[in-house]
Formats: C-alpha cells, sequence, structure tokens
C-alpha cells in the first residue's frame, strides 16, 4: 500500500529517509578507516591542478551559486577523477525513476556515475549538492540517499552503492549497501589536506566502479549467450 500522503520527494529530509525505508545508520570516525583512502596516490599533476581549484573555491564559494558551484569546481574536480576510464561516464542533471517500498521515486540527480551513451544505466555513485547550509535548503543527503536507493533497486545486486553531498565547501561521503547508510566525517575542500583525502575517495570509488562495470559486463555476456 502506497503512503496516504506522500509528499513531494524534494520535501523529504534525511531522517525521515532513513526511517522509512529502515535503514540502519552509522557515521565513520576511525582515523584509519576506508574514506581515508590511504592506497590512493596522487600525481603531481593532480596535486598541481586541485591547488588551482582549491585557491579558486577560496575565493569565490561564497559568491556561486549552486550551477557556478558545480561547473567552477565540483565538475572539475570529478572530471580530473577521469571515470570514463573505468568503463562508466558521468551524467549530470539526470532523471533516474524506480518505485521502492510502495514510494514513486522520480528525481533529478546533480550527478550521476553509471554505464550507458546517452541515458545512465542502473548508476553506482550519486552526487547532490547545495550551496548554503542545509537548514537554508531542501536536504541534499536526502536527495542523495534517495538517489542512493533508486539506484540500488535499479542495480538489483548486493553491491554497495556510493554517494556524496556537497554543501558549500564541505564533502561527505556515503555508502549504501543492503539496509546499512554509512557516513563519513565532513571533509573541508578549502583544506589543502581535505581536498586531497577527498579526490583520494573519488580514485578508491572510480576502481570500484572499474570492477563493477567488468562484472556487470560479464554477467550480460552470459544473459546474452544462445542456449545449445
Amino acid at each position: 500500500m502506497k503512503p496516504k500522503k506522500q509528499k513531494r520527494l524534494l520535501q523529504w529530509t534525511a531522517g525521515e529517509v532513513i526511517d522509512y525505508f529502515g535503514l540502519e545508520y552509522s557515521v565513520d570516525t576511525s582515523a584509519d578507516a576506508y574514506w581515508s583512502a590511504p592506497n590512493a596516490i596522487l600525481s603531481e599533476k593532480h596535486k598541481e591542478r586541485l591547488a588551482e581549484l582549491r585557491l579558486a573555491l577560496i575565493a569565490d564559494v561564497s559568491f556561486w551559486n549552486e550551477e557556478e558551484l558545480k561547473i567552477y569546481f565540483i565538475g572539475q574536480v570529478i572530471d580530473l577523477a577521469r571515470y570514463q576510464e573505468s568503463g562508466a561516464r558521468g551524467f549530470f542533471e539526470r532523471e533516474i525513476e524506480t518505485e521502492v517500498n510502495n514510494l514513486d521515486i522520480r528525481m533529478n540527480a546533480d550527478f550521476l556515475i553509471a554505464r550507458g551513451i546517452d541515458v545512465p544505466k542502473a548508476p553506482y555513485f550519486c552526487l547532490q549538492e547545495y550551496k548554503k547550509e542545509k537548514r537554508s535548503a531542501n536536504d541534499p543527503e536526502a536527495q542523495m540517499l534517495l538517489a542512493m536507493i533508486a539506484a540500488q533497486d535499479l542495480n538489483a545486486s548486493d553491491h554497495p552503492i556510493y554517494g556524496v553531498f556537497v554543501v558549500g565547501s564541505r564533502w561527505r561521503f556515503t555508502e549504501l549497501h543492503g539496509k546499512r547508510y554509512h557516513l563519513s566525517l565532513p571533509f573541508e575542500a578549502t583544506s589543502e589536506e581535505g581536498l586531497h583525502e577527498i579526490f583520494r575517495i573519488l580514485l578508491v570509488i572510480k576502481e570500484f566502479v572499474a570492477k563493477r562495470v567488468q562484472e556487470d559486463k560479464l554477467r550480460d555476456t552470459v544473459r546474452r549467450k544462445p542456449l545449445h
């Protein structure tokens, strides 16, 4: 049975999403946890470009609107990770749609990493951003989590779905694995150390995506193989 009164998805809070889907919520507080991505190594080229982007963020983040933050900073950092090398690609402002637990999820995701050429197929990674503090707008964590839940349903596998929501210069990474929803502490992108950690995590997620793409391609090949 559908909820008697389904309010607009943009009005949901993260707590409401967690409660509705019965998720187990946890926050990562360990210094040597996965989110620090110690095995991902940044090249000098990466460090030089990140330094340029960090200075631009420090100078202009207070003046950028949401689209400018996405174009001048978030998109540039994502592009530097070169997700296309994983066999997937990035999609900005694409619709994601499915039904989970009798809730119609139909929304535009700020950014997705997924297979596909012109239409994203079963995303592996979701990003939502908003420039100002969460209390001043729709909850970006709730929007990201709804997109992750939709992606999990569309993938129809037991693999984790990864995400991040960005509020101004602060990034928080997330993992949804079954009913377990795991959240990192904030990473501050105006800090050199914080931005390097953000990028290391993006590189680790790129490795995960590449493995998933290969697994999915193999599975698709087996499904298409004719029976004799």
